[in-house]
């Protein structure tokens, strides 16, 4: 609940860049897939850009136009 209460007070300010680290770290499979979908289309309806941190390949893949790796 904390996750999903985060990410919605960030997006109440409108921002033009936002940054999550692990936003979907600690959900379960269905919230996650739930709050992925409604993700990508918030971003796209506002142009807000996006930073995001997480270790989920598959998630990066996911929702990214650009992935940059760091080891």
């Amino acid at each position: 609940m904390k996750q999903r209460v985060g990410i919605a007070r960030a997006l109440a300010m409108e921002p033009k860049v936002l940054l999550l680290d692990e936003p979907f770290g600690a959900l379960d499979a269905l919230t996650r897939a739930g709050l992925q979908d409604e993700l990508m289309k918030i971003m796209a309806k506002s142009g807000c850009t996006a930073i995001m941190v997480t270790h989920d390949v598959d998630e990066a893949v996911l929702l990214s136009d650009r992935i940059v790796m760091m080891t």
